[in-house]
């Protein structure tokens, strides 16, 4: 699959890394942490291109994202009763990407990110209930840049270790996943202990006139 993929991308250049990847937010079945994988294969072949096949993963795939949204926008929640669009994102996932929405607000990006399943219709139902649009560039491109990165870091420095590429690929979204709640989990103690450090002071500044 990989070797494939490589060889009809290669021919296209940067364009085909952006080019499929915006595809890929609109129903193409490719996954989208292999076409970053690819750039940095890509890139490694081609020094000269470095800059241009990584700038290629990280603009389609924020480029793709903010498609949807800005669909979203345009259409509102009635978008979701489009037969083509109940054929690529279910009904299922519609639903799960408005409790998400509606349980971590901001954080839901991240979780879109890492959640292939209900990606698309998280972006496009941001877009419905009008997140700023430049709140949703900003935050968006932040993790689109570190996602790029997660994946096209090790198809630049393992292009010949097929095997492993192909399991970065497949549990790459499960590792960022639980690093995500690693460090969210660290942030919540963190402010914890500062809250129970702070409650100690005072209680000892009461016990002390």
């Amino acid at each position: 699959m990989i070797q494939e993929l490589l060889t009809w991308v290669q021919d296209m250049g940067p364009w085909g890394i952006f080019t499929f990847l915006i595809l890929c937010s609109f129903g193409l079945p490719i996954a989208k942490s292999l076409l970053l994988i690819l750039a940095g294969m890509l890139a490694h072949q081609n020094q000269d291109q470095l800059t241009a096949y990584f700038l290629a993963g990280f603009l389609g795939l924020h480029c793709g994202d903010f498609a949807l949204f800005l669909i979203g926008t345009i259409l509102d929640e009635g978008l979701f009763q489009f037969p083509v669009v109940r054929r690529i994102i279910p009904k299922r996932a519609v639903a799960k990407a408005k409790q998400i929405i509606e349980e971590h607000g901001t954080y839901s990006l991240v979780i879109a990110r890492l959640t292939p399943y209900i990606r698309g219709a998280c972006y496009l139902m941001l877009g419905s209930l009008r997140m700023p649009i430049l709140k949703f560039s900003f935050i968006n491109a932040s993790i689109c840049a570190i996602y790029s990165l997660f994946f096209f870091v090790p198809g630049y420095f393992l292009v010949s270790q097929l095997e492993n590429l192909k399991k970065i690929s497949k549990y790459g979204n499960l590792a960022l996943f639980g690093l995500f709640v690693l460090i969210l989990v660290g942030f919540i103690l963190r402010l914890r202990y500062k809250k129970h450090r702070t409650q100690k002071q005072l209680n000892s500044e009461d016990s002390n006139p």
